[in-house]
């Protein structure tokens, strides 16, 4: 070839069976190409020895310096696809406004599995009785929403009334035994309205490494919850004083983190397990006996059941072992709790 610096004529052979291309003054051509349909795109260049020398320097020099990078040439690269669900639960009185619920998840173009227990007592299943007639309007009316929804019914025992709200552990219990190999999962009550898609914001959860995310309530830890549950937990309740509840009215728990183990696990055991001594000890009451008050308070004026459950265990695992607990970041969680329906269900 030409001295650097110096210009080379291109050199073209068109013949019959293949056309060679290079430039004057090298012993051979550089590139060739067959004539002919299946041959018609062999392309074979010189240039390639030296490209294969240079590649096969580079491999070298990586793998004594950088195996690691080596190692992934073996492995195809592919989006990892999200493992994730809702559940929520319903009973008749609260059927419509959950039917206004998954309408709202329909609209934000959520496209993964919502789970619902319809909850009803055991005289549900007989077709004369009004609670069975609702729950097939009910059934009706969720065949028009548009999602994948999965529906279970569900007995309420007599221990766990719907005003002890011991079903919702339990719920969360069943749901977990179906779908076991979830990354992240959603709760929302039937006052749940999705103000975007929740696929977003659990792709932000398990990105940034946050154990649970949900939203404030409007009491303090200190007026929130019987004596007997803290008592039962075996917590101190001054230590809450300062702290407003957490809700338990929709929430996004990371199963990557320990939020099961260290909160999910006793909160499902104290409300299946434990419902009347944990979760509903004798003498709580959702009625309000005084004002409402947030931090700082320590004077029981309410119970606020499982919710209140739930706060002292996310407050004692962000204590203890810094869990990355994000309440009310609208990154992670963004709703609207409503209260009543705009479409009752007769």
């Amino acid at each position: 070839m030409a001295d650097e610096g110096e210009l080379s004529a291109l050199v073209c052979d068109n013949g019959s069976g293949m056309v060679k291309a290079g430039f004057a003054g090298d012993d051979q051509a550089d590139w060739w190409k067959f004539r002919g349909d299946d041959q018609a795109d062999r392309w074979k260049f010189r240039a390639c020895t030296h490209l294969n020398t240079l590649l096969l320097l580079l491999l070298g020099y990586l793998a004594f310096h950088r195996p690691q990078f080596i190692l992934g040439l073996g492995h195809r690269t592919r989006a990892k696809t999200v493992r994730f669900a809702i559940v929520t639960a319903c009973s008749s009185n609260h059927a419509a406004e959950n039917l206004d619920m998954l309408r709202s998840l329909a609209d934000s173009r959520y496209g993964g599995i919502v789970s619902v227990y319809y909850m009803h007592k055991v005289d549900a299943l007989d077709m004369a009785h009004a609670e069975f007639r609702l729950l097939q309007k009910y059934k009706l009316q969720l065949k028009k929403v548009k999602a994948q929804i999965k529906l279970q019914t569900l007995v309420i025992e007599e221990q766990e009334r719907l005003d002890t709200y011991c079903f919702k552990p339990r719920v969360v219990q069943m749901f977990l035994r179906v779908f076991d190999d979830l990354d992240a999962f959603m709760w929302a009550d039937s006052s749940t309205r999705f103000l975007g898609n929740p696929e977003t914001w659990v792709s932000h959860v398990l990105e940034d490494g946050v154990g649970f995310a949900g939203r404030l309530g409007a009491l303090g830890m200190g007026v929130n919850t019987h004596p007997a549950t803290y008592a039962y937990l075996n917590v101190d309740r001054t230590k809450f004083k300062n702290f407003t509840e957490i809700a338990a009215t929709y929430w996004i728990a990371n199963l990557q983190s320990d939020v099961y183990k260290t909160v999910l696990a006793p909160w499902i055991a104290c409300g299946v397990h434990n419902c009347l001594s944990c979760m509903a000890p004798p003498g709580s009451s959702r009625k309000l006996t005084k004002p409402r008050k947030g931090p700082p308070s320590t004077e029981y004026i309410v119970h606020r059941y499982d919710q209140s459950v739930l706060s002292i265990l996310l407050y004692e695992w962000d204590w203890q072992s810094a869990g990355n607990i994000q309440i009310g970041n609208l990154k992670y969680i963004d709703v609207q709790k409503v209260s009543g329906s705009k479409t009752p269900l007769r």
